[in-house]
């Protein structure tokens, strides 16, 4: 079969060919215009702004036991992220497992704009402002209350789940963060399994009075799942729970663990 090229064909070739030139040009335009634009390193005043948009959530993560945390870490020049490679309390040790993973899981939310340098060393001091909040009734901080436990007719996964609106949901909702914990844990143990009830009171305004934890199961742990629990609290207290028609109730989520994180149902013990 004879092929015939019309004038048309080469017409709207040749234009294909110019509007990918062209694009191809305005691409490489615009990669020298970021790259002339980028400055070789990020100001001090970046920084300080990167960390102060973090300061609050990280205030958050600490205690009246560890008010304030020095981290030490490097922003990347390709996307300005920051990386944290140490953290330690004003005296020079290594802070809690639990505010550890809190505080890491904050900071390294701080972003620079991309700069020319591979990187830019970068530490500061990160501190809260603990006050004495208002001890929860003896009905909402008691630990004798009867918790139900999962089990194998109980369990739910947490992608089939169904979200709400109620703490035990925000905290559900948490379950890739919780899932860290549990991960940064079997680290040292590959085989670790087991389950942990996280416990929390709220006021009517949705701040978190109080936290807690116990492990009712624990299988080739040797003594972890008291820091995964750690961990967990240490997140629920990130949550911006929101106003409470129930405040000082005792909210109780037990969260299984193996490879995956599992919720069994959760409960609210009203105060009596």
């Amino acid at each position: 079969m004879q092929r015939t090229i019309t004038l048309a064909t080469v017409v709207a070739v040749g234009g294909l060919w110019a509007a990918a030139c062209t694009d191809g040009a305005a691409q490489a335009r615009a990669q020298q215009a970021s790259n002339t634009t980028r400055r070789d390193r990020p100001t001090s005043r970046s920084v300080e702004r990167a960390f102060a948009r973090v300061q609050d959530e990280v205030a958050r993560c600490l205690t009246a036991d560890v008010p304030a945390v020095r981290a030490v870490g490097a922003f990347d020049g390709d996307d300005g992220g920051f990386a944290l490679e140490s953290l330690r309390t004003p005296s020079g040790a290594e802070p809690p497992f639990a505010i550890a993973t809190c505080v890491r899981t904050i900071v390294e939310r701080a972003r620079v704009r991309p700069f020319r340098a591979d990187s830019e060393h970068a530490e500061r001091e990160f501190s809260a402002t603990i006050t004495a909040t208002a001890a929860p009734s003896s009905a909402a901080s008691s630990t004798s209350a009867t918790i139900p436990t999962a089990n194998s007719s109980g369990v739910i996964t947490s992608g089939s789940l169904r979200f709400g609106t109620g703490p035990e949901d925000l905290v559900r909702r948490e379950h890739d963060a919780l899932q860290r914990c549990f991960e940064q844990a079997s680290e040292q143990a590959p085989s670790l399994e087991g389950e942990v009830e996280v416990r929390f009171t709220l006021d009517a305004r949705g701040r978190v009075l109080q936290t807690s934890h116990r492990v009712s199961r624990e299988h080739n742990g040797n003594g972890l799942f008291a820091l995964v629990g750690e961990c967990i609290e240490a997140h629920v207290r990130l949550i911006a729970f929101g106003a409470q028609s129930d405040g000082g109730s005792l909210h109780v989520v037990p969260i299984a663990f193996g490879g995956r994180e599992h919720f069994a149902p959760a409960q609210t013990l009203p105060v009596e």
